[in-house]
């Protein structure tokens, strides 16, 4: 990886944490819909940027776009579905 290979990859960090906050304040803005997609299409946009960068490497060619893309989905919903599941208990606990 040369120099400024890695200088980019270090500074790709601010615009996912901008995007982070964009998709709360959106979620935030207009309820848990548009953050899900919001977070699921930036996931897509990574995901198709990252197939298109790298290609058909080692790493990202043993699946095609579409089962990666759909994988990045299930994964989220789980993780937001935990979340909620945590929310609501702690409700019920009150």
């Amino acid at each position: 990886m040369g120099s400024i290979s890695g200088v980019a990859s270090a500074l790709l960090g601010i615009p996912i944490m901008f995007g982070g906050l964009f998709a709360v304040i959106i979620g935030a803005l207009y309820g848990p819909l548009a953050f899900v997609s919001a977070t699921v299409g930036t996931l897509g946009v990574v995901a198709f940027y990252v197939n298109r960068k790298v290609g058909k490497s080692i790493q990202f060619g043993d699946f095609p776009l579409g089962r990666r893309i759909l994988a990045q989905v299930i994964g989220s919903m789980l993780v937001i579905t935990l979340i909620l599941l945590f929310y609501f208990v702690g409700l019920m606990n009150r």
